[in-house]
């Protein structure tokens, strides 16, 4: 590969290679030498750098025309008809007919968040809830006769505060399947309503019916 060099004001650079020439701008009138070469000589004059002054032309190519996909046409919505109204509506009226005839499964399942005062739980998951309060809580209260020492005493406050919680969490939820805040658990006597009465049918303001029951 041949080294070229320049001068320019009575000051020599190089060695260069032919593709790093065309970054010096080099001129017709620069002089250039190379090994091989008499003397320095114009760079107009020598034939190995003339592509610096005259670059090869690029030659632009068409691109092809993008070919326009065409378009599936997209079947147009069909028209319902009064008989199918119809005939939708005589199909849930015999659902609700059915359904009214059978017991609708629970489908929400018992003790799914038993700490947590959010939703409704059905009046079978609150009876479970108050045997387990009273067994646990006779069980702490049988362990404290037996041990009266300090760090039992301890623990058993310990224990009281999930039996507490869960107690409370679990009477508001069934407050709310009465339809009703969870305040009311502090009412006199209101846990009667909470023994035996029904719950809500349908949707309420804190949740979907727990027996999944929606109409009377």
């Amino acid at each position: 590969m041949k080294e070229f060099y320049y001068a320019r004001n009575s000051e020599k650079f190089g060695p260069y290679s032919l593709v790093e020439l065309r970054f010096e701008n080099i001129t017709p009138q620069t002089l250039i030498w190379f090994e091989g070469l008499p003397s320095w000589q114009y760079a107009e004059d020598v034939e190995e750098i003339q592509s610096i002054f005259h670059p090869v032309e690029q030659v632009e190519v068409d691109e092809p025309a993008a070919i326009e996909e065409e378009k599936e046409e997209e079947p147009g919505t069909p028209v319902i008809e009064a008989e199918d109204i119809s005939q939708v509506a005589y199909a849930e009226s015999t659902v609700h007919e059915v359904s009214n005839q059978y017991t609708v499964l629970d489908n929400n399942g018992f003790f799914k968040r038993p700490f947590s005062f959010n939703g409704r739980i059905r009046r079978t998951e609150w009876w479970v809830s108050v045997i387990i309060v009273h067994i646990t809580t006779a069980l702490v209260a049988a362990a404290l006769e037996s041990n009266t020492s300090t760090a039992s005493n301890g623990l058993a406050v310990l224990l009281y505060i999930p039996i507490i919680w869960f107690a409370l969490a679990q009477g508001t939820k069934r407050c709310h399947d009465r339809g009703n805040s969870g305040f009311f658990i502090l009412v006199p006597f209101y846990a009667l309503w909470l023994a035996f009465g029904d719950s809500d049918v349908g949707q309420n303001e804190y949740g979907t019916n727990p027996k999944g029951r929606d109409f009377q």
